[in-house]
């Protein structure tokens, strides 16, 4: 049994032509969204104590880390598995989660929309838990948090 977590955001202004070209998603699918604090709120909800399996921690993580403290949101102490970490350690050319999808021949409609990368990201994991070619990166949230910590991020 799988659950999923998936809400669009309405950010209170346009949205970037280029992000529309990249996601799919239009200004006009976006008047009806959220508002951010309650989207994070039941998406920090979603991940509870769960192992968090990302493609790119080092972007993902970061986000919802610096996004949950400018919200004053608490974030449990997850650990986080970085498949673009396992990728490299596995020694792969290209490491994209579109190399990646392709090499594999795992399906990826909706490529840049949070829902399909999970889902294509959630393949890879077991793609490369099968294969054992190096060992599974799981690192501690408080190496993220430290990274946080760290960006100059503007109020």
């Amino acid at each position: 049994d799988e659950d999923t977590y998936q809400v669009l955001i309405n950010p209170g202004f346009e949205i970037n032509p280029r992000i529309i070209q990249i996601t799919g998603i239009t200004n006009e699918m976006l008047v009806d969204g959220m508002a951010l604090e309650p989207a994070m709120k039941g998406l920090i909800d979603f991940i509870g104590d769960s192992k968090i399996v990302a493609h790119n921690a080092e972007f993902d993580i970061l986000w919802l880390i610096t996004i949950a403290q400018k919200l004053k949101l608490a974030l449990q102490e997850n650990t986080v598995i970085c498949t673009l970490k396992w990728a490299k350690a596995s020694n792969e050319g290209r490491c994209s989660l579109g190399a990646l999808t392709r090499k594999y021949k795992i399906g990826h409609a909706n490529a840049h929309r949070a829902l399909a990368d999970s889902a294509a990201t959630k393949e890879l994991f077991f793609i490369y838990e099968n294969l054992n070619a190096s060992p599974r990166p799981e690192e501690p949230f408080s190496d993220y948090l430290q990274k946080a910590n760290e960006l100059v991020v503007p109020a």
